[in-house]
């Protein structure tokens, strides 16, 4: 991702989400999917929220050890193909297809798919996120 692109988030992330004052220590949130997070520049936020398969440990460790509150992308209304646990989605749990992304569109309604988010929010809560930014909510609405 280019520095034009984390500038122009972090401007969006500021209006989104406030903060005091352009002046405060730190900015409010930042948000970052890709790999190799920007470190030093994530650093100045208060919260950061990044896509935790692309991200190490060691750098979720560095960002708290800067006093950055983490939080983990999760997906809980689609699966992407590319995502390393697909194999372990019960196509029962599957309502159609997001064709802009080919991503499964999931029945949030079936407890089991409930339950496997609930495992998969375990073991990130273990890695040291803090929290979850919860993400297409809304795409039983395209499937089809």
């Amino acid at each position: 991702m280019n520095s034009k692109l984390i500038y122009l988030l972090a401007l969006i992330s500021l209006w989104c989400f406030g903060s005091n004052s352009l002046a405060s220590e730190r900015l409010a949130t930042a948000f970052y999917y890709g790999n190799q997070l920007p470190l030093k520049s994530l650093s100045l936020y208060s919260r950061v929220i990044v896509e935790p398969d692309n991200t190490t440990d060691a750098e979720l460790q560095y960002l708290k050890q800067k006093g950055v509150h983490v939080y983990a992308y999760i997906s809980i209304g689609e699966v992407g193909p590319d995502r390393p646990w697909i194999k372990d989605i019960d196509p029962a749990w599957i309502l159609g297809i997001n064709s802009g992304w080919k991503s499964s569109v999931m029945d949030m309604s079936q407890s089991a798919w409930r339950s496997y988010l609930l495992k998969i929010m375990d073991k990130l809560w273990s890695r040291g996120y803090e929290g979850f930014f919860l993400d297409t909510l809304d795409s039983y609405l395209v499937s089809g």
